[in-house]
């Protein structure tokens, strides 16, 4: 998983507060990949693939964070 702060083009939410993330602030953008088993009980758990995601963090969230009060719980 690896992390980047970016400066938004365009508008999006934030993945731990639901709030906007409006074009031109800051916000962090991480992704990350795990792998995917599969749900049937007679195959032991056999991996059958890897998700992928990613997830933004807004300025208060990250503010947050860095001061130690709360960390966003990530995917």
């Amino acid at each position: 998983m690896y992390e980047e702060t970016h400066k938004a083009r365009k508008n999006y939410i934030c993945n731990h507060c639901d709030g906007p993330i409006n074009r031109g602030e800051l916000y962090v953008l991480g992704k990350g990949k795990e792998p995917r088993f599969d749900e049937d009980k007679t195959s032991l758990g056999k991996q059958i693939g890897i998700k992928y995601y990613q997830f933004r963090l807004c300025d208060t969230c990250i503010k947050r964070a860095n001061e130690g009060d709360e960390h966003p719980s990530l995917p």
